[in-house]
C-alpha cells in the first residue's frame, strides 16, 4: 500500500513541476506529464512499479478524456462545413496520411507498423492547438476556423480508427473485410449511441432539474453516467473509449453541457496525467541507427512536410499565402489521439515497443516546435515569403479582384463579415469610392453585392496597401481585431503619413491604448462601446424598444450572413 501511494505520489508531484517549467517555457504541460514519466519509468529512476494500476489510471484518463471531448463538441458545427472545409480537411487526411505510409513503408517498416506510423502522424492535437489560438485571440480568425474545420473532421476519423482497432484487434485483416463483424459493429454501434441519446433526452434532462442546483449531485451523477457506459461496453465487448464519446456526444445536445463539462475538466485533468505518464513510461531508446533516421525523417515530414501539404490545398482553395502557412504551421505535431492508438496497438500486439517509442520521440519534439511555430507565425511568414512566393502554387491572388482605374479620397475598410454590410450603406451616403479588403476568397460576392469596389488580399502586404491606394485614402477603417496585424496598418499609415482618419478595432484596453499612441483616429473597443450604450437605454421603455430593433437585426443578419469559411 505504501509503495502504491508513494508512486501515485510521485507521478503528480513530478508532473507538478514539470508543468510549471512547461508553463514559463510556453510548452503544453502534455509533454510535462509525458517527461515525468520518461524520469520515473526505466529510462530514469524506474520508480513505477505499479505498472498495472497506472496503466487502470491512465485508461481512466483516456475516458474522461473522450467524454469531455464529446460534450464539447458542437454538432451544428458540421453544418458549417463547406465545401472548402472538408476539401481541406479530407485532403490533409488524405495526402499528409498516403505519404507518411510511403515513407514508413520505404524506411522498412512493416504494412501494420505504416498503417499506425500513418494515422499518428496524420492527426494534429485539438488540446494544443485550442489553446494557442484562444490565448492569440485567433480561434475566430480565417485561418483559425480552417484549422478548427480540420481538426473536426480528424478527430471523427481518429475515433473512427479506434473503434475498429479497440473491436478487431489482431483480428484486423488487410486482405480482406470482415462483412459479419462489422455488422456486428455497426449494430453495437448503433445501440450504444441510440441508448445515450434517448437516456439524455428522456431520463438525464429530467434528472438534471432535480439535481441542478447541488454541484456535488451534478458532479456525481456526470461521472455516474461516463461509467455507466463504459461498463456497458464492457458487458458487450465494445470499445470503452468510443461508448464514452457517444456519451458525451448525447449530453452536448443539452443546453447545459458546458455546465457539466466545467465539473468534469478537473477530474480529466487529474486522471490524463497518468495517461501522458504512463505513455513516457513506456519509452524504450534504442541506437539502433535505422531506427533514428527513420525518428528524424518522419520528425521532419511533420514539422515541414505536413504544413506544405496543408499550404498547398489550400492554395489551390484560393487562399491567400499567408492563411495557407499560418493553417499549415498550426497542425504541425500529433496529436494526443496518436498516443491512444499507439497504446491500443501495443496492447492489441499489432506493434511493439519499438515503434511506439518513435511516436512518442515525434509527439515531444513536433508538439515543442510546432508551439513555438503558431506562436511566432507572423515571423515565420515574414521569413517565408520570398520562398513562397517562388512555389507559385495557385497565384492568382488577384483573381475576383474589383477596383477603379483611379483612386483618390476614397474610403478602404479592411476585414468583412454580415454586420459589416450596414457601416457600408452609411459609408455610401458620403458619396466616395469605398473599397473593401478581405483574404476570405468567398467573400467576395457577398461584398460585390454590396455594390462597392472589393480587393481580395492581406492588410499586411504591402502591395495590397500600395493598390488599395491607402496613401491617398480619405477613411481607412479596420474591422480586423489582430493587434499584430493592426500595429502592421498603424506603422504603414504613420511611416508613409497618411493624413487619412483611420479607425480600427481592439479587443483588449490594453491594445486600444497602444492603438491610439499608435495614431489611430478612433478605436473601436466593443466591451466599452457596449457599455456606453448599455448606460443610453437603461430605461425600461428604451430597452424594450433596443432589444426589439436588435433581435429584427439579428434576424436580418443571420439571412444575410453566408459561410463562415
Amino acid at each position: 500500500m505504501e509503495g502504491i501511494f508513494f508512486e501515485i505520489s510521485a507521478v503528480i508531484v513530478v508532473s507538478t513541476a514539470l508543468a510549471l517549467i512547461a508553463k514559463w517555457l510556453k510548452q503544453p504541460i502534455i509533454l510535462a506529464f509525458m517527461l515525468a514519466g520518461i524520469i520515473l519509468g526505466p529510462l530514469g529512476l524506474d520508480m513505477i512499479q505499479s505498472h498495472e494500476l497506472i496503466d487502470v489510471m491512465a485508461t481512466f484518463g483516456i475516458a474522461f478524456l473522450l467524454f469531455l471531448i464529446g460534450i464539447e463538441l458542437d454538432i451544428s458545427k458540421f453544418k458549417e462545413l463547406n465545401k472548402v472545409a472538408l476539401f481541406s480537411g479530407f485532403g490533409q487526411v488524405l495526402f499528409t496520411g498516403f505519404f507518411s505510409w510511403i515513407i514508413a513503408l520505404g524506411l522498412g517498416f512493416s504494412l501494420i507498423e505504416s498503417w499506425f506510423i500513418s494515422i499518428a502522424l496524420t492527426l494534429s492535437s485539438t488540446i494544443i492547438i485550442v489553446k494557442i489560438l484562444s490565448e492569440k485571440r485567433q480561434m475566430q480568425s480565417l485561418y483559425g476556423r480552417i484549422t478548427i474545420a480540420i481538426l473536426i473532421i480528424q478527430d471523427f476519423l481518429a475515433v473512427f480508427a479506434l473503434l475498429l482497432l479497440e473491436s478487431f484487434g489482431t483480428n484486423l485483416s488487410l486482405t480482406g473485410i470482415p462483412w459479419p463483424d462489422m455488422l456486428l459493429l455497426f449494430v453495437k454501434t448503433i445501440f450504444i449511441a441510440g441508448l445515450a441519446f434517448f437516456l439524455a433526452k428522456f431520463v438525464f434532462r429530467r434528472i438534471f432539474k432535480f439535481i441542478g442546483h447541488s454541484p456535488e449531485l451534478l458532479f456525481l451523477w456526470s461521472i455516474a453516467w461516463c461509467l455507466l457506459f463504459g461498463a456497458i461496453a464492457l458487458s458487450i465487448n465494445f470499445s470503452i473509449a468510443i461508448a464514452v464519446f457517444f456519451a458525451g456526444i448525447a449530453l452536448a445536445t443539452l443546453e447545459y453541457n458546458f455546465e457539466i463539462a466545467a465539473r468534469i475538466r478537473p477530474l480529466r485533468d487529474f486522471f490524463i496525467v497518468f495517461f501522458f505518464a504512463y505513455v513516457g513510461s513506456q519509452l524504450i531508446l534504442s541506437f539502433n541507427a535505422q531506427l533514428i533516421i527513420a525518428t528524424l525523417i518522419l520528425t521532419l515530414f511533420v514539422l515541414i512536410g505536413n504544413p506544405l501539404i496543408v499550404y498547398t490545398i489550400l492554395r489551390f482553395g484560393k487562399h491567400k499565402q499567408r492563411t495557407a502557412l499560418f493553417t499549415g504551421l498550426a497542425i504541425g505535431q500529433i496529436s494526443e489521439f496518436s498516443f491512444i492508438l499507439a497504446n491500443v496497438g501495443l496492447e492489441q500486439g499489432l506493434i511493439d515497443h519499438n515503434v511506439v517509442s518513435m511516436i512518442a520521440i515525434i509527439g515531444l519534439v513536433t508538439m515543442t516546435v510546432s508551439t513555438y511555430a503558431i506562436t511566432y507565425n507572423e515571423k515565420i511568414y515574414a521569413f517565408a515569403k520570398p520562398m513562397l512566393q517562388k512555389l507559385r502554387i495557385h497565384d492568382k491572388d488577384e483573381q475576383g479582384s474589383h477596383l477603379p482605374k483611379e483612386l483618390h479620397k476614397h474610403i478602404v475598410v479592411f476585414g468583412y463579415h454580415a454586420p459589416v454590410n450596414k457601416i457600408l450603406k452609411a459609408l455610401k451616403h458620403l458619396k466616395k469610392d469605398i473599397i473593401v479588403v478581405d483574404y476570405n476568397p468567398l467573400s467576395s460576392e457577398a461584398i460585390k453585392n454590396q455594390d462597392v469596389y472589393y480587393l481580395y488580399g492581406d492588410m499586411r502586404d504591402e502591395d495590397i496597401l500600395e493598390r488599395a491606394n491607402v496613401q491617398d485614402a480619405d477613411m481607412i477603417i479596420s474591422i480586423v481585431p489582430y493587434t499584430e496585424t493592426t500595429l502592421s496598418l498603424l506603422q504603414y499609415i504613420k511611416h508613409f503619413k497618411v493624413k487619412a482618419d483611420v479607425i480600427v478595432s481592439a479587443d483588449q484596453l490594453v491594445d486600444a491604448e497602444r492603438f491610439y499612441k499608435e495614431g489611430a483616429t478612433f478605436v473601436l473597443h466593443p466591451e466599452s462601446i457596449s457599455l456606453d450604450y448599455l448606460k443610453s437605454i437603461l430605461k425600461k421603455e428604451k430597452l424594450a424598444n433596443a432589444s426589439h430593433s436588435h433581435q429584427e437585426e439579428i434576424v436580418h443578419l443571420l439571412k444575410d450572413l453566408g459561410s463562415p469559411l
